[in-house]
């Protein structure tokens, strides 16, 4: 296969570009994606040798965190390693000369137990302290981020609670006006696209390409050829596009802001506590009637009550939409962290599509650990009692060890692969928590992976009074993770390579590919953080 992939490169290497000018646009594209140094003087890459990842925010403070964790991972492993090897030593001190090691006899052999005991306490204090303090500088780079950096989270609020007609930005940047009695910068209505996310996506993109060549980023020449047609449909699917419940509003300075959630959270708990008013009947604009019955405490089909001044304790209609809508905001995310694509306005149950794909994962980890692992660790059982192996026997059992172990490796990656992309369609509206609850389903996955064929193959042992010895499962864990390392650093060098060799010549090759086709395959993936955690 890799053979093959070469020579295909190799014969798309000695053709002539058909499209050199559009190719040439997709690398600077490439180069302007990545992470430049905007404090100097003609944004240059930082450089490679002299950035310091665990100390300098190049994107974020997400990428400082991570390689904080990595070099904590190393110095842990160093310093257990060392531990672990007095442990080792212990008894050497208290044998004295008749060691294997001549040392001097420092260590009665009536202490050992005591000193064993000692070693074994200050072992797992070291670590513990080592990952409180390790917990410690995490949460206080997170506060000095927070408190110094300046984020445009810290100017805008969601909104919930907008029925799907609220389609209108200017109406939702009026109502909170009229309420905060303050003119707020400008209101982003999250719209209900997923039915026509290509086109949306399609008109974005040809919007880009415009604006690039009105700039003089590149020739209009090297545009897209085709008309756009159906420009006059184009006003009717985008009047099609429900209000998804959910609004982002944006302020100019952070005191508003926090008037506007103090504002609101007095309005919210006089809809709590306030009782009577006028009850009017749901009309056309109520189709968001069962979200509404919860704020409101009444069943979905029931007349709404309205509350009206004249309510003890209820907020008069000018502070609800349109007179009958109650509206909460909330802190809102980073802009880079929604996932716009994901608001609807029947949303399903994300709980039981990760629960479902989870159960799925770990059902196929129990049988592929019960047919194919558990056997191959009864083997190496069954070879281990053997007192005068042949050669044979020697390297079949070394051949079997590796094939069981990248096969547990790159089951691994499978499994890592099918929870993300069950993540990610699971319609989380944050980032953050979509790699948060992938890093946790699949890192549970994994460690199951590893273990599941030793407990089955123990449980089976068990039935013929035989017992998993402690150097088997350090030989089989030590293996299987050996194997995943060099599977992950395989895959993350193999598969960004194919990716981007075969966009390079896909572009090279064609003749009529426009720069806004180019663009998005040139451009560099995004770092994986959660899959790096994973690993």
């Amino acid at each position: 296969f890799l053979l093959l992939a070469l020579l295909r490169f190799c014969c798309l290497g000695l053709a002539a570009a058909r499209a050199p000018g559009v190719l040439k646009e997709g690398l600077a594209h490439r180069r302007r994606a990545k992470v430049h140094d905007y404090s100097l003087p003609g944004n240059p890459f930082y450089l490679y040798d002299d950035t310091n990842l665990r100390r300098q925010s190049i994107s974020g403070v997400a990428p400082v965190l991570y390689f904080n964790f990595v070099a904590f991972l190393i110095l842990l492993s160093f310093l257990s390693l060392l531990l672990l090897l007095v442990g080792v030593a212990l008894p050497e001190f208290s044998r004295g000369e008749d060691g294997l090691v001549p040392l001097p006899q420092a260590l009665p052999k009536k202490d050992l137990g005591m000193a064993k005991m000692v070693h074994a306490v200050a072992l797992y204090a070291v670590c513990f302290l080592a990952v409180a303090n390790w917990m410690y500088n995490q949460d206080w780079r997170v506060k000095v981020d927070t408190e110094e950096e300046p984020h445009l989270r810290n100017y805008a609020l969601v909104a919930e609670g907008f029925p799907k007609s609220a389609r209108s930005p200017h109406e939702v940047k009026a109502f909170f006006e009229s309420i905060l009695g303050f003119e707020v910068e400008g209101v982003s209505i999250a719209y209900d696209h997923i039915e026509e996310l290509a086109f949306v996506e399609d008109r974005i993109a040809r919007a880009v390409e415009k604006a690039d060549t009105h700039l003089g980023v590149y020739p209009s020449e090297l545009s897209g050829l085709e008309g756009h047609v159906g420009d006059s449909q184009d006003g009717y699917v985008l009047d099609c596009l429900m209000c998804s419940g959910f609004a982002f509003v944006i302020f100019s300075r952070e005191e508003d802001r926090e008037f506007c959630m103090r504002r609101f959270a007095e309005i919210d708990r006089q809809i709590r506590q306030g009782s009577g008013g006028s009850v009017e009947e749901p009309g056309s604009d109520s189709e968001n009637e069962e979200a509404q019955s919860l704020l409101l405490k009444t069943a979905p089909g029931r007349p709404r009550v309205a509350r009206s001044g004249g309510g003890p304790g209820g907020p008069s209609r000018a502070v609800l939409f349109r007179g009958k809508f109650p509206i909460r905001v909330g802190h809102a995310p980073e802009p880079c962290g929604i996932q716009w694509h994901n608001f609807v306005v029947r949303r399903g149950m994300k709980v039981v599509r990760v629960a479902v794909t989870l159960l799925g994962a770990l059902l196929f980890v129990l049988v592929i650990g019960a047919v194919m692992f558990a056997p191959a660790v009864l083997y190496e059982m069954s070879f281990a009692n053997l007192e005068k192996p042949s050669v044979e026997q020697f390297w079949l059992a070394q051949m079997e060890k590796g094939v069981v172990a990248a096969s547990a490796a790159m089951g691994n990656r499978l499994l890592i692969h099918m929870l993300r992309r069950a993540a990610a369609a699971s319609g989380f509206l944050q980032k953050v928590n979509e790699d948060s609850v992938f890093a946790i389903c699949a890192y549970c996955t994994c460690v199951l992976n590893s273990v599941v064929p030793l407990a089955i193959a123990a449980v089976v042992a068990a039935v013929d009074r035989v017992t998993v010895n402690g150097p088997l499962v350090v030989s089989w864990l030590f293996q299987v993770h050996w194997m995943c390392m060099v599977v992950t650093e395989l895959c993350g060098c193999f598969v960004p390579s194919w990716r981007y060799w075969s966009a390079y010549f896909w572009v090279r090759q064609s003749r009529y590919a426009s720069v806004r086709e180019a663009e998005p395959l040139l451009t560099p993936p995004d770092f994986p953080l959660a899959t790096r955690y994973v690993d």
